[in-house]
């Protein structure tokens, strides 16, 4: 299978592209090859970073899977409750669109170095 958008060769048990993230077809739909998939494929390795995805202002409201405001108010939350981010990075771990898990491993990672670093802060108080 291949997908719509980018021409990437896609497993048939994959529901999102792994190169560009849009949503692919039912595999049981269409199991067949693309017939005009040398015109679709993008032969450049580019990949966009969770940043330039989550964060670029997209004239389309429905490319963007994460919120800019989203996105920055959960990384602003965490930094002054990293509970916020640990909850909100497993939630987001757990979804099935690549841009989420990006997001929710951000979210997760943020979380977690607040919060050693909160406790390495009260600990030296001590």
């Amino acid at each position: 299978m291949f997908c719509p958008k980018c021409g990437h060769q896609a497993s048939n048990n994959e529901h999102y592209c792994i190169q560009c993230g849009s949503k692919l077809p039912d595999a049981s739909v269409s199991n067949q090859e693309s017939p005009n998939r040398e015109e679709k494929h993008n032969t450049s390795n580019f990949s966009p970073s969770i940043i330039d995805t989550v964060l670029s202002d997209n004239s389309n409201a429905g490319d963007a899977v994460v919120s800019k405001k989203f996105y920055i108010g959960v990384l602003a939350a965490t930094v002054f409750l990293p509970i916020i981010g640990i909850i909100m990075g497993i939630i987001y771990l757990l979804k099935d669109h690549p841009e989420e898990k990006k997001a929710g491993k951000m979210w997760l990672m943020v979380g977690i170095g607040v919060g050693v670093l909160n406790a390495i802060i009260l600990s030296m108080g001590n």
